[in-house]
Parts: C-alpha cells; sequence; structure tokens
C-alpha cells in the first residue's frame, strides 16, 4: 500500500504540479530564507484555463532576510531560541517547509512532495545553487562584487529619510530601536555572510553529516541530448506531438532562460531542471501539456513524464532542425530529423491566385454582382503521380475553407475555390462543375496577406505571402498571379520571382497556365532589387542608372542587360544582304507596358517610325528577336541616316 501510494503521488507531483514554477519559488525563498511559508503566507493558484497544474504565489514575505520575529536576533543559519531542535528543523534549513523539515510542525505539501521525490530533489538541489551563484554569492566573493550588499545601498540612499520618519512615528514594536544604518549593517553580517556559509559549506555535497549536498557550481560547455521527435502522432492530432530532451551527465543540468529554436520555439521556464541521467527521467516539449497527458500511447500522462509546454510553432512532417541553446547562445544540442511529408505536402500546389478581378462587366452588374471580390479564385493543382485526396485539407490564413470528405484530384488536374460561386460561373461558364471545389468565407485582400494551407491533421501544405507590388497587372487589372514553376521548393511561393502574370485577362482557372508570361517593369524590379531596394527611387526608379552604365533601368529591362553591372550594351545590329540593309534587334516580349517602334531620322532631331518589312522572328524565354529590312536607295547619296528602336513605357494597371 506505501509503494502504491507512493507512486500515486508521483504521478500527481508531475501531472498535476506545475514543478518548475514550484522548484523555482521553493529555491528562491531559500536564498531569502522565507521559513514562515510552512502552511500559510502563499496562494494556492490552479492554471484551470491552461495546463491544469497547480502551484504557489508569495504572499507576507516580513519574515525574510533573517528576522525570526518577537526578538532582535538576525541569523541566516539558524537562531538561538533553536537550540533544542534538531538542526534539520531549523529555519535556516535548505529544506525548510517539507515534512521532516518543517519548523513549526506543518508541511507546506507542495514542497513536501518536491523535496521527498528524488528526481524532484535532484532538480531542487540544482536550481538552488544556481540562484546562490546569480543572487547570493559564495563566501570570499569581493565586497565591490556583491549584488545583495549594493542593492542594500542602492535602496538605502533612497529610504534614510523615511526610515526616520517611520522610527520616530512608531518606534520599535519589539526588542530595542536600531538606528538604520545598524539595521543595514546586521542584515550584511548577521545574515547575508552567515546565509553564504551555511548554504555553501554546511549544506555542500561533502560536507559532513546533515549536508543536503548542495552541488557545486553548474560547469559551462555541457550538452544535451534531443531523443524521440513526435511530429506525425498517430492520433492525427498535432498537439500530442513531443520532442524528449535528455540529459546524459551524472548531475543535474538547470535549463532556467535557455531557449529552442528551429521547427519550434520555446523559452524553458524559470526552475526546469532535468535530473542526472542514473534517473532516467528526461524533459518532454509539448505545444500542449494537456494533449499530451491524454495521449493514448505511452509517453502520455500517469506515467510520472516530466512534460512541459506550450512551445510555439508545429514539427513539419517535411523535417526540420532543432536547436538549443544556453543563456549565452551556445548550443547544447542540436539535431535534424528527416521527416515524412504527407501526399499534399508533396504534391498540392497553389498554381493561380485571382485577388483583385477586374471591375465586373455591365452584363455582370446588371446580374447583381457589382463588386469586383465576387470573381476571386485560388486554383490548385496536383503535381503528383498518382490522385490525391484532398479531404480534410483546409485554409488557415486568407480565407477560410476546409475541403469536403473524398475530394478528388487527379494527377495533373487543377481545382478552384471561390469567393461567389455564381459570379463564378457567370464569368467562367466554361469551367466543368467537376473542377469546382467550393466557396471560401472572406476574402483575399487587394494589397496582399498570408495564406496557409493545412492538410487534415494540421501538416503545413504551404505558406506564404502574395504582394500587389509584385506585379501590378494583378491587381484590378484583370490578369491573376500565377506560379512559374509548379514543382519548384514549397518556400518557393514566399518569392515574388516564383510568380508571374497570366497570358489571359481574369486568368485561367481549372484550367493549365499560359506558356507565354507577360512581363512588366514592376516585376522586372524584383529580380535584381530587394524590397527594401526597390522602395529607394535612387536606385529603382526607371530613370535611375544604379550601375553607371549610361543605360537607364528602364533600358536594362527592354533590352535584357544587367541594371548591377556595367555591362556592354544589346543594341541594334545592321548587316547589308544585297539590295537590304538587315537591322536586327532583341527586345523583352511579350511585355504589357512596352511599346517598341524602329524610327529613322536624317538630322537626329526629327523622328518618324519606319514601316520595314519582317524577315525573321524568334522567341526566346522573356525576350522576342527580329529582323527587319530596309531598302537600299538605287542611286546612292552622299548623305547620313539614322535608325534607332524605341521603347515607350505604356500605362498598365492601376499605378498608372
Amino acid at each position: 500500500e506505501l509503494q502504491s501510494y507512493r507512486r500515486f503521488m508521483a504521478e500527481y507531483l508531475f501531472d498535476h504540479i506545475d514543478v518548475p514554477w514550484m522548484i523555482n519559488y521553493a529555491t528562491a525563498g531559500i536564498v531569502y530564507q522565507d521559513f514562515d511559508r510552512w502552511s500559510k503566507n502563499f496562494y494556492v493558484y490552479r492554471d484551470t484555463n491552461g495546463s491544469g497544474e497547480w502551484s504557489q504565489i508569495p504572499w507576507d514575505k516580513d519574515l525574510t532576510f533573517g528576522n525570526r520575529f518577537f526578538d532582535d536576533e538576525i541569523s541566516g543559519d539558524g537562531f538561538s531560541q533553536e537550540a533544542g531542535l534538531p538542526p534539520e528543523r531549523h529555519r535556516a534549513h535548505p529544506f525548510q517547509g517539507a515534512a521532516q523539515h518543517a519548523c513549526c510542525g506543518v508541511s507546506n505539501l507542495m514542497i513536501d512532495l518536491v523535496v521527498n521525490d528524488p528526481r524532484t530533489r535532484e532538480m531542487y538541489l540544482r536550481r538552488l545553487r544556481t540562484l546562490m551563484d546569480e543572487q547570493l554569492q559564495p563566501p570570499g566573493t569581493p565586497g565591490e562584487d556583491l549584488r545583495f550588499e549594493a542593492r542594500i545601498d542602492e535602496l538605502a540612499s533612497t529610504m534614510t529619510r523615511e526610515a526616520a520618519l517611520d522610527i520616530r512615528k512608531w518606534g520599535a514594536i519589539y526588542g530595542i530601536i536600531r538606528t538604520f544604518p545598524t539595521a543595514l549593517a546586521l542584515l550584511k553580517t548577521n545574515y547575508l555572510d552567515e546565509r553564504r556559509v551555511y548554504l555553501y559549506q554546511t549544506h555542500a555535497a561533502g560536507a559532513s553529516a546533515g549536508s543536503v549536498r548542495i552541488p557545486g557550481a553548474q560547469p559551462g560547455g555541457l550538452q544535451l541530448t534531443i531523443g524521440s521527435i513526435e511530429f506525425n502522432p498517430a492520433s492525427g492530432d498535432q498537439n500530442e506531438e513531443y520532442v524528449e530532451i535528455t540529459n546524459t551527465n551524472s548531475f543535474a543540468l538547470d535549463l532556467s532562460g535557455w531557449t529552442v529554436e528551429g521547427a519550434i520555439e520555446h523559452t524553458f521556464k524559470p526552475g526546469t531542471v532535468i535530473p542526472s541521467r542514473a534517473t532516467r527521467l528526461p524533459l518532454y516539449l509539448s505545444p500542449d501539456v494537456n494533449a499530451f497527458r491524454a495521449r493514448t500511447t505511452s509517453p502520455t500522462g500517469n506515467e510520472e513524464n516530466f512534460v512541459q509546454g506550450n512551445y510555439r510553432g508545429q514539427l513539419s512532417a517535411r523535417g526540420e532542425t532543432i536547436t538549443i541553446r544556453d543563456k549565452d547562445g551556445n548550443v547544447t544540442a542540436s539535431t535534424t530529423y528527416p521527416g515524412a511529408p504527407s501526399d499534399l505536402q508533396l504534391f498540392l500546389r497553389i498554381s493561380e491566385l485571382h485577388y483583385h478581378p477586374a471591375d465586373p462587366s455591365a452584363a455582370e452588374i446588371a446580374a447583381g454582382f457589382d463588386n469586383d471580390g465576387s470573381f476571386e479564385f485560388i486554383e490548385l493543382t496536383n503535381t503528383g503521380p498518382t490522385t490525391l485526396n484532398l479531404g480534410g485539407a483546409h485554409f488557415v490564413a486568407g480565407v477560410d475553407f476546409v475541403f469536403p470528405a473524398n475530394t478528388f484530384l487527379a494527377s495533373g488536374a487543377h481545382i478552384v475555390v471561390v469567393s461567389d460561386a455564381v459570379a463564378f460561373a457567370m464569368r467562367y461558364a466554361t469551367v466543368p462543375p467537376e473542377r469546382f471545389a467550393g466557396v471560401y468565407t472572406g476574402r483575399l485582400e487587394n494589397d496582399g496577406e498570408l495564406i496557409q494551407l493545412y492538410d487534415a491533421v494540421g501538416e503545413n501544405i504551404l505558406k506564404f505571402t502574395y504582394n500587389d507590388r509584385w506585379y501590378p497587372a494583378t491587381d484590378d487589372d484583370g490578369h491573376a498571379l500565377v506560379i512559374l514553376d509548379d514543382d519548384a521548393d514549397w518556400n518557393a511561393w514566399d518569392l515574388a520571382t516564383s510568380w508571374g502574370i497570366s497570358e489571359a485577362v481574369h486568368g485561367s482557372p481549372a484550367d493549365p497556365n499560359g506558356t507565354v508570361v507577360p512581363q512588366q517593369y514592376a516585376g522586372w524590379l524584383n529580380s535584381h532589387f530587394s524590397p527594401s531596394e526597390i522602395g529607394d527611387p535612387i536606385l529603382a526608379d526607371p530613370d535611375a542608372d544604379p550601375d553607371l552604365d549610361g543605360r537607364s533601368n528602364f533600358e536594362e529591362y527592354v533590352f535584357g542587360t544587367n541594371p548591377r553591372l556595367h555591362d556592354a550594351p544589346a543594341g541594334l545590329t545592321v548587316e547589308r544582304v544585297g539590295a537590304f540593309l538587315e537591322l536586327a534587334y532583341r527586345y523583352r516580349s511579350p511585355a504589357l507596358d512596352l511599346d517598341i517602334t524602329l524610327e529613322g531620322s536624317e538630322d537626329l532631331i526629327n523622328w518618324a517610325p519606319l514601316n520595314l518589312e519582317l524577315v525573321a522572328s524568334s522567341q526566346n524565354n522573356s525576350f522576342a528577336t527580329v529582323a527587319r529590312q530596309l531598302p537600299l536607295p538605287a542611286d546612292p547619296v552622299d548623305r547620313a541616316y539614322f535608325i534607332r528602336v524605341r521603347a515607350t513605357k505604356t500605362p498598365v494597371g492601376p499605378e498608372n
């Protein structure tokens, strides 16, 4: 029965007590000798709407820092009145408050639980030593470095006048009247000096009998081990995922204030200590401690597991890196797990985004659709080799939509979700019903926003933020944003250069994107300048010349040269072919904002368009190369004639 009781108490301790909080609270009280918290002078708090764990909140801290009450004695290592008591029951004892160390006969039950379990006792002693080193400091520390003494002196300078007024008004409640400087000196010598010797020496590891064996200072450069990583719980509930952290050292390790970064983010709570490897007690990090304790498979609740939450983020089935750093930023553990992405993570992609459609036509307005937002759509594509079941996949940012159960998408097929089914059917009458998944709630922001798509178990499929500045032609000018490479890495969806302008006005919902991608100066900027540079007119204006090669950004855009490199111009080439001059030139095409003309002049002042016969034309990626013939005069004359290729920026989109 005793063994069953102890097991029950251990399970209760780890499942229902905020262990780090209680260890931090209890050990901090030992540093400043808070003995009056055995069965009173604290609040008991339960985090009912969160972890469900119990903790204590301090209250009434007058009997601290060596004060005993009802006499003038100040002590940090035991009071003279306690001479007849065994040392383990002295108010100064490091386990004061636990049942066997209660000064006044009644224990603090939560402190008793922590002190009497050998695993949490290790944690307690390690955290106590940390707080001793951070606040109390060892005997022999140079006076100018003592933190408590410095703080006392700092406060004394602001309290001296008030202390004199206080003693004049009230006198001494008990004992003799001391001056303020005398009282402060006693606090330093009779409490702090004694307390240092008592904790650092009397109760040090290796000290005489009766010592609680407070460990030495925690060394630096320590390493942890990241153990099992449950990124894909069998239940399908991502709140049940976890990361196991193990201490392989022969002593307990204080992680207070250490951080986790990478796949997830977390800062370890004050009082977080992993005991030595001999205890075989790891720490489990969880996004939801209640879900962890409700798991149907181990590790779970009622198993005496030490779990802490709630971390930010989610372990991706794609595989990520997890890194733990100490308070100085040193890496103490790091691992990259391989993951096992779901089919939707691998092959479901957003291929077209019509976030700001063109204004409704007169017929559409007559039909009751007077808002351009009614014609929004998001197109998704199966880029994989087999049919996908989209059931349960859902948007969690941008719009709200859950794909119905058994929504199947064949390999290479497209499907759309829309803002208004009737409006969509009117504008896109040729889209068959089987390519329509449903209507989302909410609207896509015209100036850009975050889009995030999860699979049925909450794994991230895509997360990106589009921006209307990328391609103004997609912002109320009729074109849609289209992804340029469906097979690109999923992180590429967040890049402006991964997107382009739809070939067709109104886009091509539920059909393959066009093979021709129209160009636009604003989009070209994304390939050569950072977002902050694009906002700088000295660098990114059409007339700017950041590489000082004599050609403006607009010219570099038109003729395909590099605005960041002083490179050779891509000019007009002229070759005589029989009775003709053949003029060849290359320019960006198709471009929504360009008008290219060939002009001639006899004086470089007056120019006129040339209507020359086209003899060759080719398209290569985003450029067209053409050749035209200029007839030579039958009777050559001795005069100059000039020819130029003229590029004019034409209005497109709401920016113009």
